[in-house]
């Protein structure tokens, strides 16, 4: 019997049981839907994670202790979450810290930033709750790798930066004004590149500028607004970020030498940071991992059971097919051509709906999680695509396979009398 024949008589088959073909497409569908969210979601915090961390430029952060250092902030860019007690006076560092680290050994440098969040009684800012970052342009390796277009560095007291979100894109060396921020009128200078974390809704001010938008915030700024930005002192900073000489310490060695030579600050390492993150990224989302795996081997069992029901009902047929000359390598084949259909059908659609979930729902799966949502490379969706396409088709082969054996092993006439 040709093979296209075969393939003819399995579709006939599935026309025929269309409650068999819509179950077995429906639990393929499922198993694979969801192994492919799971993962989708694994990979896209993920590359969030190291998007963010890689964003952030920096092997080690120090910040006041007590300040409750988040780390989900500071690689998602929303790094107003570090302020966890308010804006005042302890929040942050003395910037008198910033030239004794220097001094540490196999320190490359470091330098200081401020983070601050508009608030709506701010009135006169372009849009309220924006992440505001204060650097210094003098010893900054964060932001200026970062710009996309060029621009005269290092910008002054009354410039800005803007994330890729806040701006759209600007010639070289163009200068856009006026942007107010509480009242303060500055001019935009330059945008960073996109990144997928917080930071592409950040605008970047000098230190210099913010302490000058503090003190003109009485003449514009709302009082309440007024009053508390009153709390941040000129002169500090609410984390200094640091490159070390990687060839000659490691993060762990250079934590304990900070430590012990300024033991009121904390001190976390960006790679300590990715991997607690993805350990519990990891944690939380691997109920749904096994959710996905008991229903992809559920999926297992509910194939078998359905194609052996199926030959039970069908023994007269294959035993007629055998008898007009049948291999039982093709019955065999047939059995295995109806169940590498359906759930190669299940499983495209399948990826296609778990696909459109994480699409529809990555920004609340980014608020949830208070991580970055970034998809991941073409080459690694492509990859998993075709290893839940594969892991659907599997799962109906294994299933599949008892019952296709036991079909091809039927003796004709015996099979015809049993099917009558």
């Amino acid at each position: 019997m040709a093979e296209l024949s075969l393939f003819r008589l399995a579709r006939h088959n599935m026309k025929r049981r269309v409650f068999r073909t819509i179950s077995v497409v429906l639990i393929t569908m499922l198993a694979t839907g969801t192994l492919f969210t799971a993962t989708m979601l694994l990979r896209g915090v993920e590359t969030g994670i190291r998007h963010g961390a890689n964003s952030l430029g920096a092997d080690m952060i120090v910040a006041p202790y007590g300040s409750q250092l988040d780390a989900q902030a500071i690689i998602s860019g929303e790094s107003q979450g570090m302020l966890m007690g308010g804006l005042t006076t302890t929040t942050f560092l003395n910037l008198d810290l910033l030239s004794e680290i220097k001094e540490i050994e196999d320190v490359k440098t470091a330098t200081p930033q401020k983070y601050l969040s508009t608030w709506e009684e701010g009135a006169c800012c372009r849009m309220a709750d924006v992440q505001i970052i204060g650097f210094d342009p003098k010893t900054d390796f964060i932001v200026n790798p970062l710009v996309e277009n060029k621009l005269k560095w290092p910008i002054s007291a009354d410039e800005l930066i803007l994330g890729n979100n806040l701006s759209v894109s600007l010639e070289d060396f163009e200068r856009v004004s006026p942007w107010p921020v509480y009242g303060y009128t500055f001019s935009v200078v330059g945008r960073l590149k996109k990144t997928g974390t917080g930071l592409d809704w950040a605008l970047f001010m000098p230190l210099d500028g913010v302490d000058l938008m503090i003190k003109e915030a009485p003449k514009y700024a709302l009082p309440e607004a007024a009053e508390r930005l009153k709390s941040i002192k000129p002169g500090t900073a609410s984390a200094i970020l640091i490159k070390i000489d990687t060839f000659k310490t490691t993060p762990q060695e250079m934590k304990l030498r900070i430590k012990t030579a300024f033991p009121d600050v904390m001190v976390v390492s960006t790679a300590e940071m990715v991997t607690n993150l993805s350990r519990q990224l990891f944690s939380t989302l691997q109920g749904l991992l096994i959710f996905g795996l008991m229903v992809w081997i559920m999926s297992i069992l509910i194939v078998g059971a359905i194609f052996s029901m199926i030959i039970n009902e069908r023994k007269r047929e294959i035993g007629l097919l055998r008898a007009i000359g049948a291999k039982a390598s093709s019955i065999f084949k047939l059995i295995m051509y109806e169940s590498g259909i359906l759930t190669g059908i299940g499983g495209i659609i399948g990826v296609a709906f778990g696909a459109g979930v994480v699409y529809l729902f990555n920004s609340m799966v980014k608020s949830t999680l208070r991580m970055p949502y970034v998809w991941p490379s073409t080459v690694e969706i492509v990859a998993l695509v075709i290893f839940c396409l594969a892991a659907g088709i599997v799962a109906g082969i294994i299933g599949t396979l008892y019952p296709a054996f036991m079909s091809s092993r039927m003796e004709p006439l015996r099979a015809i009398r049993l099917g009558e």
